[in-house]
């Protein structure tokens, strides 16, 4: 299972230069981003496979099952045809 880091984005978040710790917070949140844009590329890629397999799988189903009505004629079955 992966697991990815979520960070809320703050006010001031990018543009404050107060500390160096600020710096590694941009920094971090930005990496965060990035791997947060390709785990959501990454989801999408498996949505439409597994949407190709269930297109594929329901093509390869036989049709519906329909009852044929059968009437019974007298003719038929005096002649042992039945």
């Amino acid at each position: 299972m992966l697991y990815f880091r979520v960070f809320l984005f703050n006010e001031g978040d990018k543009s404050s230069k107060e500390s160096a710790t600020s710096k590694n917070l941009v920094k971090t949140f930005l990496k965060g981003v990035r791997e947060a844009t390709a785990a959501f590329r990454m989801w999408q890629k498996v949505q439409e496979a597994v949407e190709k397999q269930e297109m594929e799988k329901s093509e390869k189903k036989p049709r519906a099952y329909k009852h044929i009505r059968v009437i019974n004629c007298s003719c038929c079955s005096q002649n042992g045809i039945v």
